[in-house]
């Protein structure tokens, strides 16, 4: 083979291993919901595995690096091909004995006991997964190099610059084009055609006697088994993840995992969408105190809303901060809240005008258009006193000169590192900034109360202590926190404010909030002021302390 063409197989194959590199994080970690903790731990067997790989060429004489390196890339092109795939189906079979197993055993203790048996095996079936991607991709490199030097001397420094140039487009290619535009199952699908190609490459150009027909014919195989199953190996697994508890099976037996998987095609499909930002994933729901079915929306795995619940929880989040004041702000900013429902609630108010920042145009986009999301929305993102931009809360924090009455923050739950800069000490100083006297802010808040009638645990308290720390060092002083049935929202002004018995503005009868969901005072929400207890972008401390 020729210089340039080396230096080309050396960026295709650089480029293939980070996305299959991140590929693995970034599914399992949506899988699971812990982002943190299985993200570093798949790119560090990853990465560890490519050691185990590299190590492997040592021991391989001269005249067999061709034929090594054309095994490999097969052989990753079948692997490759199947890594989605078989992901979904270790999860599918996971959630099933999970849920059936808790469900099934009386004491807590007897299912912890099975429970490390379960989630072990999940793990050494996934990691396993990225054992293998990473032991043969660690290969590849050492194996160019090789190649190429024993005719120049300098061939490991173009090989290893080709090699970074490649990593960076695979990361910046995968996130702003393949999984956007192919979803993830097809994206895995492309990328091992890529090591099938450089495959075919190699043989040609090297003319390594080798019989290619039945390779050939079985990664054409593997391909067709993948796009046949590939729709019903997803949706077996949403199902598996939004429908199973509707289901009283209870069994732990492997054959009636089958029969499951079998009774649950005939269920309502789950419609999934890919933003360049996140999974939407739309569903049934079903209210058996009435009888009705509606829509449930999930991102990024993690639950949205429902149609049951969400008039409760934004009727909550709109009207109670301004009973408070018992004042209207006039000017408001929404963060995030794409779906329209908290929206469609402060509109009652007719004095005020909304600047709304969301990031997901998709999202947006679905929320305006599903006929089922528009029934609860009413189409409020569309009414011309709410100025909807689609960017970045904080960086429109960080650079806006508006200022505004009142603020609602309406974002996911922290769990990852890019979530918990919207929880720091930065983002709540320039929220700060952002307000006109008398302002305040309104967040959607995992806090916990003492006399909820929840567990209160010590984690519990440190949370606590992180969220009303990294506000108080912001420049909050003035603290509300209430609960409205299982939800927890955190009033927060720079000045104080009397508390007033809540008394609403609107003469409207609210379809879901009662009398003792009013009572916002009467919890205790144990808080330790602490300086050295604030999350910040430089020092996220919360990051130890996420909740599931």
């Amino acid at each position: 083979m020729k210089k340039n063409e080396i230096l080309a197989i050396t960026f295709l194959v650089s480029l293939c291993s980070m996305c299959y590199e991140l590929i693995m994080a970034d599914t399992l970690a949506i899988m699971t919901g812990k982002h943190i903790f299985w993200q570093a731990i798949t790119i560090a067997i990853f990465i560890a595995s490519m050691g185990v790989g590299t190590n492997r060429t040592t021991k391989i004489e001269n005249e067999d690096y061709e034929k090594q390196l054309i095994k490999v890339e097969f052989l990753l092109s079948l692997f490759g091909s199947l890594t989605v795939l078989s992901l979904f189906i270790f999860r599918t079979v996971y959630i099933f004995f999970d849920n059936n197993s808790y469900i099934s055993v009386l004491n807590d203790a007897q299912y912890q006991s099975e429970a490390i048996f379960i989630k072990g095996g999940f793990i050494l079936l996934s990691q396993g997964v990225t054992f293998i991607l990473g032991y043969l991709t660690g290969q590849e490199i050492p194996l160019l190099i090789q190649y190429g030097q024993k005719e120049d001397h300098h061939w490991t420094n173009y090989i290893l610059g080709v090699n970074y140039i490649g990593t960076l487009f695979g990361s910046v290619i995968l996130v702003m084009f393949l999984i956007p535009k192919l979803d993830i199952i097809n994206t895995s699908i492309l990328i091992s055609f890529f090591n099938f190609l450089i495959f075919l490459f190699i043989r040609y150009k090297t003319k390594t006697k080798l019989n290619i027909i039945p390779r050939v014919s079985l990664f054409i195989a593997v391909l067709l088994f993948i796009n046949v199953s590939k729709h019903n190996v997803l949706q077996a697994y949403l199902k598996m993840k939004y429908y199973h508890f509707d289901s009283a099976s209870i069994s732990t037996k492997l054959s009636h995992f089958f029969k499951f998987v079998g009774e649950m095609i005939d269920t309502p499909p789950v419609k999934r969408k890919k933003s360049l930002y996140q999974y939407i994933d739309s569903y049934e729901a079903h209210d058996y105190s009435n009888g009705t079915t509606g829509i449930q929306l999930s991102l990024d795995e993690e639950f949205q809303f429902s149609y049951i619940t969400e008039k409760h929880y934004h009727e909550s989040m709109a009207h109670i901060p301004i009973m408070a004041k018992q004042e209207a702000p006039k000017e408001v900013l929404i963060l995030g809240g794409g779906d329209g429902l908290l929206v469609r609630e402060l509109l009652m108010y007719p004095e005020l005008n909304i600047t709304q920042i969301e990031l997901d145009e998709e999202m947006v986009k679905t929320c305006l258009t599903d006929p089922r999301i528009t029934a609860l929305n009413e189409k409020s993102m569309a009414d011309p006193r709410v100025d909807l931009k689609f960017m970045d809360g904080f960086w429109y924090l960080r650079n806006t000169k508006k200022k505004f009455d009142a603020i609602w923050i309406d974002f996911p739950y922290p769990k990852n590192f890019n979530v918990i800069k919207l929880y720091s000490k930065e983002f709540y100083t320039f929220a700060k900034r952002a307000l006109n006297p008398g302002g305040y802010l309104l967040i959607g808040l995992p806090i916990e109360a003492k006399n909820s009638g929840f567990e209160f645990s010590k984690t519990d308290q440190i949370r606590n202590d992180i969220y009303f720390s990294t506000l108080f060092y912001s420049g909050f002083k003035h603290f509300v926190p209430f609960y409205v049935g299982v939800h927890s929202f955190l009033m927060a002004a720079p000045e104080s404010f009397p508390q007033k018995p809540l008394k609403s503005l609107l003469d409207v009868e609210y379809q879901e909030l009662s009398e003792e969901d009013l009572d916002v005072y009467s919890l205790d929400f144990p808080r330790n002021i602490n300086k050295e207890l604030i999350n910040s972008i430089f020092k996220p401390i919360l990051v130890k302390y996420i909740s599931d």
